[in-house]
C-alpha cells in the first residue's frame, strides 16, 4: 500500500541527541540553593534531625533556635 518510513538507527547512542528536560532561565529557576557543609557523621545525625523539624514546623523550629542560640552563644538578638 504505502511507502513505509525508514527506521533512523541512533548508532548505539541511545536515542536522537537534545531530549530530555528544556532549559530554564536562571530567573525563573525556583530551586533552592545548595550548601555544601562538612560536618562528622555525630553532627550529621543533628543536622538531619534539625533539618526534619524545619520541614514539619518551620515557625516552632526558629523559635526554639533563638531560644538555643541565647542558651548556647548569649545572643540577645541572633543575627539574620
Amino acid at each position: 500500500m504505502g511507502q513505509e518510513e525508514p527506521v533512523k538507527k541512533y548508532k548505539g547512542r541511545g536515542g536522537p541527541r537534545g531530549g530530555g528536560r528544556p532549559r530554564i532561565n536562571p530567573e525563573d529557576s525556583k530551586l533552592r540553593p545548595n550548601h555544601g557543609m562538612r560536618a562528622w557523621p555525630e553532627e550529621w545525625t543533628l543536622i538531619k534531625r534539625f533539618q526534619k523539624c524545619v520541614f514539619k514546623a518551620p515557625k516552632k523550629t526558629e523559635q526554639a533556635l533563638v531560644d538555643l542560640e541565647k542558651a548556647v552563644l548569649g545572643f540577645q538578638n541572633p543575627p539574620e
